[in-house]
């Protein structure tokens, strides 16, 4: 499978470079998930999107992915203590993630 939309994400990187630097924000963090994981031109996006505009990407796993997603959920406040089901739902794949705010018991990444 090959990194669809690639002018686009250009354009669209560019212009938040663009807006980041005029914050001077020092700090970038920039993460792939599993459209650029998966593409066979994955590894070539990243380093044309670093070469070219600066900013350095890091792939991430798609275990890494669902354990970003449980923290982000169970930061927000919306665990309760009992046992959640929580998905998402992507371009290029989903995660279940099944816990409480305490324990996560499982993840699954289709």
């Amino acid at each position: 499978m090959l990194l669809k939309h690639k002018k686009r994400a250009f354009h669209t990187l560019r212009h938040f470079k663009n807006l980041i630097d005029g914050e001077q924000i020092d700090q970038i963090f920039a993460f792939a998930t599993s459209a650029v994981r998966n593409a066979e031109n994955g590894a070539e996006f990243v380093e044309k999107v670093r070469k070219d505009i600066g900013i350095h990407i890091n792939v991430i796993s798609g275990e890494q992915e669902a354990q970003l997603i449980y923290e982000g959920i169970n930061l927000s406040g919306s665990l309760n203590g009992h046992t959640n089901l929580m998905m998402d739902i992507g371009g290029g794949s989903v995660e279940f993630i099944i816990g409480t705010s305490q324990d996560v018991f499982l993840e699954k990444k289709l």
